[in-house]
């Protein structure tokens, strides 16, 4: 491999967005150290022909990828074979990096041996500079995953992966289903060995657009494929093929997805089938992966408290108008 860091894009309808989003990873003082891997997604607007532009403007540095639409996993799946750089972090077309924060993690990962490296993440709303998490980040630390159990949750935006560990034990991501960036992180938490913690804000994350799956209409919406996802996840769990010593920190990671799940079936319109479907749903995790089960409910008082209800109780959290299920 002959470069420091990919950058992967998923460009799915991002033609307002693209400039801005790869204009922040091309410093000249790191043009040398990485590449940015445009996946176009069989989208219909420009992007495509925007990324080309890019990689006529930057040989050896944007390289412009057409396939046919297959969703998020896919694009991961095409860009993690393509990769060439040492490490592999993900960034959503609409996006972008801080660029001086970038040019400092490449200079990090010139010397970095961890499997992973986490930095914070800037929120940002159209027009308003980003704001950087505000969680007690560890500066300049290594962590194994027993120092990560019970800690912090990071997502893909967090998280910098050594490629190789990447293409080893990554799964073949869904197609057309959300959630995916679920899955990967996953696959990174269920091998990962050695985490260096940093407190470089590199990812800029734009927040309030209408189309985020986060919201509680579109979670309602793609519930469908959280019930991919989750399948996806207890197999995961189930098969048992990754190291012991990483058991606590996937199974504490999935149980806090489990718990989103859940809340998402309780966002529901209240009905007898609604609470038929999340009874046998508890049921079966229940049943399955009992020490899962039994985490996800550790921590999470209002699952405690409607489970204890027999889940009659989100009918009148609803009907009082307190759900605060999302």
């Amino acid at each position: 491999m002959s470069k420091v860091l990919t950058i992967s894009i998923a460009a799915y309808n991002i033609e307002d967005y693209i400039r801005h989003t790869v204009d922040s990873l091309l410093d000249e003082r790191i043009l040398g150290d990485i590449e940015v891997l445009i996946c176009d997604d069989g989208c219909p607007d420009s992007s495509l022909a925007m990324a080309q532009e890019y990689e006529k403007s930057h040989p050896g540095v944007v390289r412009a990828i057409h396939k046919e639409n297959g969703g998020y996993g896919s694009v991961l799946n095409t860009n993690i074979g393509l990769a060439k750089g040492t490490y592999f972090k993900q960034l959503d077309g609409d996006d972008w990096f801080d660029t001086e924060a970038l040019v400092k993690l490449v200079a990090l990962l010139k010397t970095c041996e961890a499997d992973v490296v986490l930095t914070p993440r800037s929120d940002a709303r159209d027009g308003a500079g980003p704001v950087p998490e505000e969680r007690g980040w560890p500066c300049d630390r290594l962590l194994s995953p027993q120092d990560l159990e019970d800690a912090f949750v990071f997502g893909m935006w967090h998280i910098a992966v050594r490629t190789e560990l990447i293409r080893e034990h990554i799964i073949q991501l869904p197609e057309h289903t959300l959630y995916t960036d679920q899955l990967y992180t996953m696959c990174v938490v269920a091998h990962a060995q050695s985490f260096w913690c940093t407190n470089l804000p590199v990812y800029c994350y734009r927040i309030g657009s209408e189309g985020q799956s986060v919201t509680r209409e579109n979670r309602i919406r793609h519930l469908p494929d959280m019930d991919r996802v989750m399948e996806e996840h207890f197999s995961y769990y189930e098969k048992g093929d990754f190291p012991e010593a990483n058991r606590g920190l996937l199974r504490w990671r999935l149980a806090r997805y489990y718990v989103l799940y859940v809340k998402t079936y309780l966002l529901l319109p209240p009905s007898a089938d609604v609470r038929k479907q999340i009874k046998a749903l508890d049921a079966r995790v229940k049943e399955r992966v009992p020490d899962l089960y039994q985490r996800a409910y550790k921590d999470n008082w209002q699952i405690r408290a409607v489970r204890s209800l027999d889940f009659f109780g989100y009918w009148l959290a609803e009907l009082k108008g307190v759900n605060s299920w999302a």
